[in-house]
């Protein structure tokens, strides 16, 4: 993660759980790309933002199979 950008707060939406299903199908690109073409961001805050899901989902993923 970029030491200088503040972390995110993901919030429980839709296209989150999109983004999330990419991921899981190891489609990191293609969710940065829905990134960018759902919010208009550039392709360092998109690729920031679905590392942080990224890591978000598989904590969650760990305390489920714990």
């Amino acid at each position: 993660m970029l030491s200088h950008v503040p972390e995110i707060k993901i919030p429980d939406d839709p296209i989150n759980r999109k983004l999330c299903a990419l991921l899981n199908e190891g489609k990191d690109g293609k969710a940065v790309k829905l990134e960018r073409e759902t919010f208009g961001l550039s392709l360092i805050e998109s690729k920031h933002y679905v590392d942080v899901l990224k890591n978000q989902w598989k904590d969650e993923e760990d305390e489920k199979s714990h």
